[in-house]
């Protein structure tokens, strides 16, 4: 098949969805697929010679980033009517205009089109009934579909009556299978995410400190923040103030190969996010071994039980208690460990790729590939 892919971000920017995209490209490549990526992201590339990128200039919004062009919604709709796709999938996070601007484009061209969402949209889901109102997207010919069961119930109550498809994301469980040597001069607690607001980093070191402060002084806390963003120098000053300051490292963005030895050297992981879609990064580190520790809301819990793959969290109070007990109690950490380490993941590439190929052949069935005029 020709398929198309396209997302507001891309490599070289480092995330989840970046992330889980590249992968997805190749994989689709070297099961024989022909893939282009189309992105607004700066200096958008891929290390596989078997994908190909095309990088879109765009005009950015201030600040966040995001893209908005008239001049790009053209050169995107050339490529998607030159290209003669079988198919167009659009992944798509809470603000999404080059993803929604893709979906508009290819719907009008008659391709078969699938938008998957990676973001719990929460609150912003008044603004999409809005554009829905104005704009009519949920009637389009097209196969809606969201990374977990936590994001399928968060767009439900905007497409009733339609069946979402759920898409989970992968990994290679045996890239994650790292030699896991905890370092013994402390207890390391790791976390990698943004450090945007959204992800909490603030419910991170307020709950870091509580569980400092009820630990016994004989047992030393580590807390490594890998991932960058716009919170950073925030968070830096907060962690001072809470008189943690000597106690958190700040790794910035990191590459894979990093994370891999961060987490080998960690004894948790945390991940305080609420509105979470799924969780890529403690998917990771569940591979790794580690206890994950998380909030029971996220979509963290297709792949974490509360007292078996880690600690599951009603409340931020239930967050510092938690990396409490694990901090202390060296028992349930390798009961946990052992689990982990000795437990398939199922959350494969394997599995993810099968589930988008399906996504694929429902979507030609809801809008069979006619010939599109080339643009002119």
């Amino acid at each position: 098949m020709r398929i198309a892919l396209a997302c507001d971000w891309y490599l070289p920017r480092l995330g989840g969805i970046e992330r889980q995209l590249s992968g997805l490209a190749s994989r689709l490549a070297a099961a024989g697929h022909e893939v282009t990526v189309f992105s607004p992201t700066r200096g958008a590339c891929t290390a596989d010679p078997a994908v190909r990128v095309v990088a879109l200039d765009a005009w950015r919004m201030p600040v966040i980033g995001l893209t908005l062009s008239s001049f790009t919604a053209h050169d995107l709709d050339a490529h998607l009517r030159a290209g003669r796709f079988d198919v167009v999938h659009v992944h798509g996070s809470i603000a999404s205009p080059f993803g929604w601007g893709t979906t508009y484009m290819a719907a009008r061209a008659g391709l078969p089109l699938v938008y998957t969402v990676h973001s719990v949209w929460g609150n912003w889901r008044r603004w999409y009934a809005l554009l829905d109102f104005l704009w009519g997207w949920s009637r389009y010919p097209m196969l809606f579909s969201a990374v977990s069961e936590r994001a399928v119930a968060d767009i439900q109550p905007l497409l009733p009556g339609v069946e979402i498809a759920r898409i989970p994301n992968g990994i290679d469980p045996e890239e994650w299978r790292v030699p896991h040597r905890p370092a013994t001069d402390a207890i390391h607690i790791v976390t990698v995410t943004r450090l945007a607001l959204r992800k909490r980093g603030e419910a991170t070191l307020r709950a870091f400190a509580a569980a400092r402060a009820r630990t016994p002084a004989t047992t030393k806390l580590v807390l490594h923040i890998a991932g960058d963003g716009s919170q950073r120098r925030n968070l830096e000053r907060l962690a001072t103030t809470l008189g943690v300051g000597d106690a958190v490292r700040f790794h910035g963005a990191v590459t894979s190969a990093t994370v891999r030895q961060l987490l080998a050297q960690s004894h948790v992981f945390v991940l305080p996010t609420e509105l979470e879609s799924f969780g890529l990064a403690a998917l990771e580190a569940r591979a790794v071994g580690l206890p994950v520790v998380a909030m029971r809301t996220s979509g963290v819990t297709e792949f974490v039980r509360h007292g078996v793959e880690g600690l599951l969290a009603a409340d931020d109070a239930d967050l510092a208690a938690h990396l409490h007990r694990l901090s202390t109690d060296a028992a349930l950490r390798a009961t946990i460990t052992r689990h982990n380490r000795t437990t398939p993941i199922t959350h494969t590439w394997a599995r993810a790729l099968e589930a988008n190929l399906a996504a694929y052949a429902r979507a030609r069935a809801l809008c069979p590939p006619r010939p599109v005029a080339r643009a002119v």
